[in-house]
């Protein structure tokens, strides 16, 4: 038979009655219920299983080994009795993991081509909320594997001061996509994890305000297309009941693109057109950093 690994917190009752601790080799998981006949106790792939006692030989390699009762069936008997107890901790499907992120970082695009020229710059704090659903897919045989989806919602600003007037410029993005997530590291409190996820723009505007002294008009541009989503995480497990606290950073890959306006203006000092416009961003890379739960279950 093989060693297996119960509860440290239980205790063996001799036919004496005096309480012992189980033998300190035994790294041991709770019971299954405070009268139950099953051990609890984990499975060569991490996961929770159970064990009927009377299948399990505990050697307590001193003198209670003269009290001890043999159980009723060998120890590598694994046969199990009909009907089933209705409390028989049957297999649940698992390897579900849920995640949801806050991230924080300075914007980074490319500003609309002001007619004036600027002096200055203030890029504000983005921020970005997302939300992940993963599952361990069946067809693949690694247990460190995830695939699921990436849900994000993004905000950045950065304010301009030009010759001639005040600017703002604001890029509010909504996308999602696929998302493949791979436990580089792991152990009973800490854990390390990369992913990797395409992103499609749902949404993707830029909001551009211009104002002087004695006016002010905004314009917004948009453009659709995609971007790649990579990050690092560390997590410490458990640390709120059965949630996990996160922290990390995060880079996203985007490529050069195009954004037309979806407003006209009505000032020639501020726009090159008052109609139709575009404007076009260099390839770039936006980096930010993290912190969120997640849950396994």
């Amino acid at each position: 038979g093989d060693n297996i690994f119960i509860h440290s917190q239980n205790t063996y009752k001799p036919i004496n009655n005096e309480v012992y601790q189980l033998p300190g080799q035994i790294k041991e998981i709770e019971a299954y219920g405070a009268a139950s006949e099953y051990y609890k106790t984990i499975s060569r792939n991490g996961n929770e299983a159970y064990i009927l006692k009377k299948h399990v030989r505990v050697y307590f390699e001193d003198e209670r080994e003269f009290s001890y009762q043999e159980n009723e069936y060998g120890p590598t008997d694994y046969r199990l009795e009909e009907p089933l107890d209705k409390n028989y901790p049957f297999y649940k499907d698992t390897g579900y993991r849920g995640q949801l992120n806050m991230a924080f970082g300075n914007a980074n695009f490319q500003s609309y081509p002001f007619k004036s020229e600027t002096i200055d710059t203030e890029p504000l704090l983005s921020k970005e909320f997302s939300f992940i659903y993963t599952k361990k897919p069946k067809l693949v045989d690694n247990q460190r594997f995830y695939f699921g989806v990436l849900v994000a919602t993004h905000l950045s600003t950065v304010n301009y001061l030009l010759n001639d007037y005040k600017a703002q410029q604001e890029n509010l993005r909504i996308s999602a996509g696929p998302i493949g997530i791979y436990d580089l590291y792991q152990n009973k409190n800490n854990g390390i994890t990369s992913f990797i996820s395409l992103q499609y723009h749902l949404l993707d505007q830029m909001k551009v305000t211009i104002k002087d002294d004695d006016k002010d008009q905004r314009r917004y541009f948009s453009q659709y297309g995609f971007h790649i989503h990579t990050g690092l995480n560390y997590q410490r497990i458990n640390a709120i009941g059965p949630l996990d606290f996160v922290l990390g950073v995060n880079a996203k890959w985007h490529l050069p693109r195009t954004y037309d306006s979806l407003s006209s203006g009505s000032n020639e000092d501020f726009w090159y057109s008052n109609g139709s416009e575009s404007y076009d961003q260099k390839a770039r890379v936006e980096t930010m950093a993290f912190l969120g739960l997640k849950i396994d279950y």
